[in-house]
C-alpha cells in the first residue's frame, strides 16, 4: 500500500502488534469513524490528519488489511519466547505458584489495561534449561518486567488468555460434575433410607 511514494506498513497478524498497541485499541471509545482513524494511526504510525487526507479507497484498503490481521486467532499457549535477546518462560508448574503470584494474577486478569502486568507474573527470564524442562527467576513483583511485557507480540498474551479461559471453563465443568454426582448420591441415599423405613413418619 502506498501514498505519495510513502510505504505504509500494516501488521499481518497479532504477532506483528506490540501488546501496548493492542491495549490502546481495546481502550478506544467513540464513534465508528473516530475509532477507525485511531486504529490506523496506532497500527501504521500515520498521523490522524494524514489519515483524513487519504483517498477513501486507500483508507478502506488499509482498514481491510488491519481487519484481516485482527481476525487471525491465536489459541495456543506459548511457553517460551525470546524478546530482545532474553528468553522468557511461562511458570513451569502452576501448582507451585506463590500466594503473591496468585493474588497479583487474580487482580490483573480482570482488566485488559493490566494485561502486561499479568504477563509479568506469568513469564520471567529462563535461568536454567534442559531440553523441554526449564526454571525461571523467582517472582519479585510485576513491576520488574511489566515494562518489557508491554512490547512483546500480542499473540503471546492472547494465547495466555485463551489458556486461562479454557482452564477456568474446565474447572467449572469439573465442579458442576462433582455437584451433579453429589446430588445423585444424595438422591440414592434418600431412596435407600426411605426403602429401609428411615425418615418416614409412622
Amino acid at each position: 500500500m502506498s501514498r505519495e511514494s510513502k510505504n505504509i506498513s500494516v501488521p499481518e497478524s497479532y504477532a506483528d502488534i506490540p501488546l501496548r498497541d493492542l491495549q490502546k485499541i481495546r481502550g478506544l471509545e467513540g464513534d465508528e469513524e473516530f475509532i477507525a482513524i485511531k486504529v490506523i494511526e496506532i497500527l501504521t504510525g500515520i498521523n490522524g490528519r494524514d489519515v483524513l487526507s487519504m483517498r477513501k479507497k486507500d483508507r478502506d484498503e488499509v482498514l481491510s488489511l488491519i481487519s484481516d490481521a485482527l481476525s487471525v486467532e491465536h489459541t495456543k499457549l506459548i511457553k517460551r519466547f525470546t524478546h530482545e535477546g532474553v528468553e522468557y518462560g511461562f511458570i513451569p508448574n502452576l501448582d507451585d505458584m506463590t500466594y503473591g503470584e496468585f493474588v497479583d494474577l487474580e487482580t490483573y486478569q480482570l482488566d485488559f489495561k493490566n494485561i502486561h502486568k499479568m504477563m509479568a507474573v506469568l513469564y520471567r527470564p529462563v535461568i536454567k534449561s534442559y531440553d523441554k524442562y526449564y526454571s525461571i527467576e523467582n517472582y519479585e513483583g510485576s513491576h520488574k518486567y511489566s515494562g518489557v511485557m508491554e512490547n512483546i507480540p500480542s499473540h503471546i498474551a492472547l494465547g495466555c488468555l485463551v489458556f486461562f479461559y479454557a482452564l477456568g471453563k474446565e474447572l467449572l465443568n469439573s465442579s458442576l460434575r462433582c455437584l451433579e454426582e453429589e446430588q445423585e448420591m444424595s438422591t440414592k441415599d434418600k431412596k435407600n433410607l426411605e426403602k429401609n423405613g428411615v425418615g418416614i413418619q409412622q
